[in-house]
């Protein structure tokens, strides 16, 4: 990403926001802004788990949630310590709040992204109803 966009997506030295068409070509761009912030903020170590979790909770936005704009939003902020990354997707469709498929029902060919999502984040993710949709987040390198 050039680094003119960047500082436009860069809210902090902690945070980097941006909004993404309601595209899946948005989640491939998504997961090279967090593989270069994860550069950046020097936790490669955490690039395989965090662009797994971006690319299951996008692609989830992506094609199940009604956004009236087109778009939706991701958030990455590094978590307290330095050691970690809170990955945040937002929608506006809070009437559409993901659920995790049991597990006797993962033998068909969806339905195991947030199982993804639960092992790559030790069970540290969630669901936080806005007033503008809902936020879905996972946090992974706690």
């Amino acid at each position: 990403m050039s680094s003119e966009k960047r500082q436009q997506a860069l809210c902090d030295d902690e945070t980097v926001a941006q909004r993404w068409p309601q595209s899946p070509a948005s989640v491939r761009s998504a997961r090279r802004e967090l593989r270069e912030t994860l550069q950046v903020w020097g936790l490669v170590e955490l690039v395989e788990d965090s662009t797994l979790v971006l690319s299951e909770l996008l692609s989830n936005a992506v094609e199940h949630s009604r956004n009236a704009d087109g778009t939706v939003q991701t958030r990455f902020r590094r978590t307290a310590g330095g050691c970690g990354v809170r990955i945040e997707v937002y929608d506006t469709d809070a009437a559409r709040l993901p659920r995790m498929t049991p597990a006797t029902d993962c033998d068909g060919l969806r339905g195991r992204g947030l199982r993804i999502v639960n092992t790559c984040t030790r069970r540290n993710w969630g669901v936080d109803v806005t007033s503008e949709g809902k936020a879905v987040w996972g946090e992974v390198g706690q």
